[in-house]
């Protein structure tokens, strides 16, 4: 028995595990007791598809290291093991909050307390909603607030996997980004497989710049969608000046989209400002549609 295993059922018998968050498959597990955190699978698999996930998180530990020489922010995968046919990946503890809370079920696990289960499931959606809500509009005034360097090291670090790793990082959704005023932004749950949606670099953009309208469904079932667009207008500008930063280059159909995109997910008055931005970007008629390689 692995190491990494014999802790993980350690603090599983010590009752020192608690689910951090829920998706679709799989758990989020973590302690205090150790920087890691523990994705394991809901359900039992397959033999064959426990050696397939273990197979995958060979790979993924190998090229996490590639990762870190190159200065890319993704958290290090550790290793994982079989724990009863639900295969645990292991992966070191990532600094930061996520980007925004966009999932009712991961509101559900971050903000409902334990005493609170017992109260009728509207009134749990109620206040799972606000606290998201919450969360969000405070989040969003620390990003900001953040450095234009974070933003463009974020997408320079986009960038570099396609074009270097040929990894799509298609899900981008905003529970898989952290930001720490400190060191900026860490993804994590990287998809690692071989990239095949992204053609250009304005694919990898246009998938990173949406990550920003995450939170508003949330935050408009909470009723403050007109302050969460008065936040947006920084990270807007933020994010469009780290594309001109990393020489990203726009068709004028992809200008158009940009400023569509950005005329939806902010307030009028601040659209002359945000547009201005978009302006700034380096224009061009046509390219070579492939950026990455083949591994």
């Amino acid at each position: 028995m692995s190491d990494l295993k014999k802790e993980f059922l350690s603090y599983i018998k010590s009752g020192q595990l608690k689910i951090k968050s829920r998706g679709s498959s799989k758990y989020c597990l973590e302690t205090p007791q150790k920087p890691y955190v523990y994705l394991a699978n809901i359900h039992p698999a397959s033999m064959d598809s426990v050696c397939g996930y273990a197979n995958n998180v060979q790979r993924k530990v190998q090229l996490s290291k590639q990762f870190k020489e190159l200065g890319i922010g993704v958290v290090r995968v550790i290793g994982g093991f079989n724990s009863k046919g639900r295969y645990v990946e292991v992966q070191e503890k990532a600094q930061g909050q996520v980007f925004a809370i966009n999932s009712p079920l991961s509101a559900y696990v971050r903000f409902i307390k334990p005493e609170e289960k017992t109260k009728p499931r509207e009134e749990q959606n109620i206040l799972f909603i606000l606290r998201a809500t919450k969360y969000n509009l405070q989040m969003q005034k620390i990003l900001a607030a953040a450095p234009q360097e974070h933003y463009n090291k974020l997408i320079s670090d986009y960038l570099k996997l396609k074009k270097i790793f040929n990894i799509d990082v298609v899900d981008n959704n905003s529970e898989n980004i952290l930001y720490d005023p400190n060191i900026g932004f860490t993804l994590i749950d990287l998809d690692y497989n071989p990239g095949k949606y992204f053609q250009n670099e304005f694919d990898v953009f246009s998938n990173a710049l949406e990550t920003i309208t995450d939170g508003k469904e949330m935050v408009e079932a909470g009723g403050k969608l007109q302050e969460y667009l008065k936040n947006n207008k920084q990270i807007l500008i933020k994010m469009i000046t780290a594309a001109k930063k990393n020489k990203i280059d726009f068709t004028p159909f992809e200008i158009e989209y940009l400023q569509e995109f950005a005329k939806e997910n902010s307030l009028p008055a601040d659209h002359p400002q945000i547009l201005n931005a978009i302006e700034k970007l380096n224009l061009i008629f046509g390219r070579n549609d492939s950026i990455g390689k083949k591994l």
